[in-house]
């Protein structure tokens, strides 16, 4: 099974999990640089990062009858060189979709604890 595929398989459980069934997200895998660029225009740090998610504005899809989270951009090859794990990464990414926020901190915990769970169930790791 190729990254791609496997990473939907895990978006798409994640999201069964937390019963957001109806909802939908993109996932793209981009090259170091793009990363860069994106993580310097939207978060003006500009260095790669692993993992930017994108909040969906509210619009209309009539292709789909599904809930449009947003989109999740994965550095592998960044995730790759700094020892990461691709899949911890995506789920991280899809709670930011869904509203959680490390930089605040009540959310914090509750992130990390979601964070924690889904990756124990999905992923066979807790760390």
């Amino acid at each position: 099974m190729t990254l791609e595929k496997r990473l939907e398989s895990l978006a798409l459980a994640a999201l069964v999990l937390m019963r957001r069934q109806n909802s939908s997200v993109s996932i793209y895998l981009v090259s170091d640089s793009l990363m860069r660029g994106l993580n310097s225009k939207y978060r003006r740090k500009d260095r790669p990062t692993t993992v930017l998610s994108f909040v969906e504005p509210k619009v209309p899809h009539p292709e789909t009858d599904k809930k449009v989270l947003g989109e999740i951009y994965l550095a592998p090859v960044y995730i790759k060189k700094t020892g990461g794990d691709i899949g911890r990464l995506l789920l991280h990414g899809l709670l930011h979709l869904l509203g959680y926020d490390h930089n605040r901190k009540n959310d914090k915990i509750k992130m990390e604890n979601k964070e924690r769970v889904l990756a124990r169930r999905l992923l066979k790791q807790d760390i």
